[in-house]
């Protein structure tokens, strides 16, 4: 009140402040007294906020909150309430600012949530002021409904800009290595001590968590308080609420942020931006709000996601033109701005030039509707080849960068891939499925193509131009890995070939000077980079943590690894220095990008002037089938329900009712969500940074089981349905393969590196299970277990191709007799990848094929489609053979081309 202005008890309506009439009260607040005046000489309405005494009576510490106040005063933007000044009279300080008039978005919100278009407008605004702040690096530490007001004409104005650290009893910077007790200080809704007269600087629901802590904050603090307003007027309700400061804090710090009660029209882009916003860790958050608002600008334009689709066959594509199966997570394609892609920073103050990432021009390719894949520069950097199933298959293009016409190069049936040009530019190497697939070289406008060997992925050529480099296996999502892959070298001329890594390689590339071999491997859980001499010795690791590294390329001069790695909350470029002399890191990983769309693939020109990446973008639907029942299975048809488009989950499995849906997380970190299958309710069961995967319901609906990292290596665990009893079950090293037996007798798991199988005991929920052998089907090819009958007396799985890295067939195994049996599929039906379960009865078994969704007959094997699929949908049926998830991944795809100052990568 009046008594803490320092003896301005008198000031109020009818009184003077220098050339100012205050003529009304406005309102008060942690920050101070705010009143309505008249500027005499100018003729204009203001609003004067009146300082607290602890200002006037503190001379440095006022003279700190001028200097503040000055820089305040720079800020002018239209969605920013100015500063216009500071005035004294009669021992009364006050800032002269700006009077917005029109309830602030607290008030109207208390009406409920906004529309969403309005929600929108709004948001974009105040991400506009935001922006504008943070260039002249002022943050605002106090965002919330309060400090915000919104015309009725939908104008919005941000309000005290800065005054939060402007009112820092020790004004101490963000990052300054202030003391924690001026940071703490520095929250801003943390009560001050009596002597600052009880000042509360801000709401504690809409503080960052590390303000919550009392550290230093950056931009980033603002960040994360914009995500919790926009998700306020999405939802008409406080992200984080409690009876009290402390326990409104401890939600801040600890709640988990469920998205589930946004509406359910939501874009999935936003629930996307929102889980970027709150992340925990500023490392992980969006680093910058100008992203924020691009990402809202397009949908606005109409740029955002796609409209999303009623049943899994606005996905698969007409009968006579099906998505291939081999497009992966990375196929769609769709506009994507450049801003939002990457957003370039300058190197920090403490970087040499030398180490810092490289300045680079952005400009797009391609921006076809369909998939744009895998592009790959000429060595003079002048053309690019790609991948695309515009023609119904994917084929090889090439197109003049810069052009705009691009050039079918295949037109095979079978799909081609991932090419890569020779150091002379004379021929492209390629993998294809025709003939039985291998790596395929013709000449670089398509002519004349040749086998080089029936097998491998993603060739990579030697420095001479004699040799290719491959992998036995074919990556399609990096989360998601199939086998332990090889590293194979072969002559191009002559197809003699040789083993170079027993030992899991994917990706490979070969350096310019031709003494190494960069790749990636799965160790342990972990995706990381690793180097190995390209004629002889030992690899060694380039990267070793919990960040998925993938993706790697070369620098022309060998000295930088460029990779593809969410360590920055998003699949962004990263590169790390090579020690020339082991083939390690010479220092740590640095972005070259960052954004909220994945960037993976890049490849460099022979001069190392352009880089070529792809940009992409996922999201998913699980779309519900009714199993219509029949006394004659020749009768079981599906009905569509409903589709769910929920861009954070992925791998779900049915529960036995087919009620809820167990699934993971699509991004790091992967966690495990509960969703129930009328899109009602989501929640999570678990929250770290280890990765936990494909969980399974065990025939009652109580528990899980899912293979996870958190003991350091991969194990089954298992988890109650509601969250709780989080128990290992294995200490041994489990492949990812698992299937429940019937009435909860136990689990069969494959092992990491025998691919024996074990059969769990989980009866009595023992510490680590007991685990007991069961003999192997007699298959030449690895068979998985997926999917026990009723009976319990027989498993179906996939049999693999060890050497290709592809599923042959689908096979019934019965262990008591001894009988393995591998089944007739519809036509077209090869490469099937998902069991969905069996009817009830075993009478026949669902599963998706190339050919869609098919029944299988039992005992006859006869089968027929049941409906259409993307050749990637992850199926589940629900135990009681009621219920039919259908997940397809809906994704944007785009090339484009960095182009780097300076010349070189």
């Amino acid at each position: 009140g009046p008594a803490a202005n320092g003896g301005a008890s008198a000031f109020g309506p009818g009184t003077r402040l220098g050339p100012y009439d205050i003529t009304a009260k406005l309102g008060e607040g942690g920050m101070g007294e705010v009143y309505r005046a008249t500027d005499t000489k100018l003729r204009r309405e203001v609003a004067i906020k009146v300082l607290p005494a602890a200002f006037t009576e503190d001379k440095e510490r006022l003279a700190r909150f001028e200097r503040e106040a000055q820089l305040l005063a720079q800020l002018h933007h239209p969605s920013i309430a100015s500063i216009f000044g500071l005035e004294e009279s009669a021992g009364t300080r006050a800032l002269v600012m700006e009077l917005v008039e029109g309830p602030t978005l607290a008030e109207r919100l208390e009406r409920g949530p906004f529309p969403f278009e309005e929600s929108l407008s709004v948001a974009v605004q105040i991400a506009e002021a935001l922006e504008a702040a943070h260039e002249k690096g002022i943050v605002h530490r106090d965002l919330k409904p309060q400090n915000i007001k919104v015309s009725s004409e939908g104008r919005v104005k941000v309000l005290d800009f800065g005054l939060a650290k402007a009112m820092d009893p020790a004004g101490a910077a963000s990052g300054s290595g202030a003391s924690s007790a001026s940071q703490l200080a520095a929250s801003p809704t943390l009560t001050l001590g009596a002597t600052q007269m009880g000042m509360v600087l801000g709401t504690a629901a809409y503080m960052s968590p590390e303000q919550a802590k009392g550290t230093a904050v950056d931009k980033r603090s603002d960040i994360w308080s914009f995500g919790v307003v926009l998700y306020e007027m999405l939802t008409g309700r406080r992200l984080f609420e409690g009876d009290s400061v402390p326990e409104t804090l401890a939600g801040v710090l600890k709640n988990q942020i469920d998205l589930s009660t946004l509406p359910i029209e939501t874009p999935a882009a936003i629930r996307r931006l929102l889980r970027r916003c709150l992340e925990r860790s500023p490392r992980q958050r969006l680093h910058d709000i100008a992203d924020a608002r691009i990402v809202l600008d397009d949908i606005r334009a109409g740029r955002g996601d796609e409209a999303p689709a009623t049943t899994a066959g606005a996905l698969a594509g007409t009968p006579g033109n099906p998505w291939p199966a081999r497009i992966g997570w990375l196929a769609a394609g769709a506009a994507l701005s450049a801003a939002l892609l990457v957003a370039l920073r300058p190197p920090p103050a403490n970087v040499s030039a030398a180490d810092a990432s490289p300045a680079f021009s952005l400009r797009r390719l391609t921006e076809l509707p369909g998939a744009e894949l895998h592009p790959t520069l000429s060595p003079d950097g002048r053309m690019i080849a790609y991948s695309s199933a515009a023609a119904g298959n994917l084929d090889l293009y090439l197109l003049r960068v810069g052009g705009d016409r691009a050039i079918q190069l295949t037109s095979d049936p079978a799909d081609d891939s991932r090419a890569s040009f020779s150091p002379d530019g004379e021929r492209i190497a390629f993998r294809s499925e025709r003939d039985g697939g291998g790596l395929f070289v013709m000449g670089a406008t398509g002519e004349s193509v040749r086998r080089v060997t029936n097998a491998g992925f993603d060739p990579a050529w030697s420095p001479d131009g004699r040799k290719l480099v491959y992998a036995t296996e074919w990556v399609v999502d990096p989360l998601s890995r199939d086998e332990r892959s090889e590293l194979w070298i072969v002559e191009v001329e002559t197809g003699r070939k040789e083993r170079r890594l027993a030992g899991d390689a994917v990706q490979p590339v070969w350096s310019r000077q031709g003494d190494r071999i960069a790749y990636w491997a799965n160790t342990g859980g972990q995706r990381d980079l690793w180097t190995v001499g390209a004629e002889s010795g030992e690899p060694v690791a380039v990267t070793a943590d919990v960040a998925t590294d993938w993706s790697p390329e070369w620098s022309p001069d060998g000295r930088w690894l460029y990779f593809s790695s969410d360590r920055g909350g998003s699949f962004n470029l990263w590169r790390v220095p090579i020690d020339p002399a082991t083939g390690g890191a010479a220092g740590a990983p640095r972005p070259v990008t960052t954004g909220v769309r994945g960037i993976a693939y890049a490849r460099f020109a022979g001069d190392g002037s352009r880089l070529s990446v792809m940009a992409y973008e996922r999201n998913f639907e699980q779309t519900i089938y009714e199993v219509e029942p029949s006394p004659a299975i020749a009768g079981v048809a599906l009905r569509p329900l409903r589709t769910l488009r929920n861009p954070s989950a992925h791998w779900c499995s049915l529960s036995p009712d087919g009620t809820q849906l167990a699934c993971n997380t699509a991004n790091a970190p992967e966690d495990l969500l509960v969703l129930r299958t009328d899109g009602s309710e989501m929640r999570r069961l678990t929250s770290d940074l280890h990765k936990d995967r494909t969980s399974q319901w065990d025939p009652a609906g109580e528990r899980l089981t899912f293979y996870s990292t958190r003991s350091g290596r991969w194990e089954h665990w298992t988890i109650g349905a509601d969250g709780s009893d989080l128990r290992q079950q294995t200490d041994m090293g489990i492949s990812t393969t698992s299937a429940w037996l019937p009435d909860d007798q136990g689990l069969v798991v494959q092992h990491e590196t025998t691919w024996g199988m074990l059969r769990l005991d989980l009866n009595r929920l023992e510490t680590v299970a007991t685990a007991s052998a069961v003999p192997s089907p007699p298959a030449s090819a690895r068979f998985g277990a997926y999917s026990w009958s009723h009976a319990g007396d027989q498993v179906a799985g996939p049999e693999v191709d060890v050497t290709g890295g592809r599923a042959l067939a689908l096979a019934l195994w019965a262990p008591g007799s001894a009988s393995y049996r591998r089944l007739d599929l519809p036509a077209g039906g090869r490469g099937f990848g998902v069991i969905a379960g069996w009817l009830p009865g075993d009478r026949g078994l669902v599963a998706r094929t190339s050919a869609g969704v098919v029944l299988i007959e039992l005992p006859s094997g006869r089968s027929r489609v049941l409906a259409p699929a993307n050749p990637n949908a992850y199926l589940s049926l629900s135990r009681d053979g009621t219920t039919l998830s259908v997940e397809n991944e809906i994704l944007d795809s785009d090339v484009w081309l960095l182009e780097l100052e300076g010349g070189t990568g």
